[in-house]
């Protein structure tokens, strides 16, 4: 891993570090989603955010849900994202 490494540059890091991010957060609803319905699986995969993951990190999730025209992360993860905005609304 190159974090902070000078020859990395920051938009690649930033880039890297969404994608991981989204990768973590797929994974979480995944496991979640073997307990229950999508509402329930969202508000689980939300409070799991919550508890383990900064500010900074839920940021930059979202962020990069919001430009997601892949549709790489989970549908469940984005409305856990919309959970933990209106936390904060």
């Amino acid at each position: 891993d190159l974090t902070g490494h000078p020859l990395r540059s920051t938009e690649a890091s930033d880039l890297m570090s969404a994608a991981h991010l989204a990768k973590m957060a797929n994974q979480i609803a995944r496991n979640q989603a073997q307990i229950g319905e999508p509402e329930a699986t969202a508000e689980r995969v939300a409070d799991h955010m919550r508890r383990f993951w900064a500010p900074s990190m839920r940021a930059e999730l979202a962020e990069a849900a919001a430009n997601d025209d892949a549709g790489t992360i989970n549908a469940v993860v984005k409305t856990a994202l919309s959970l933990l905005a209106a936390d904060s609304a």
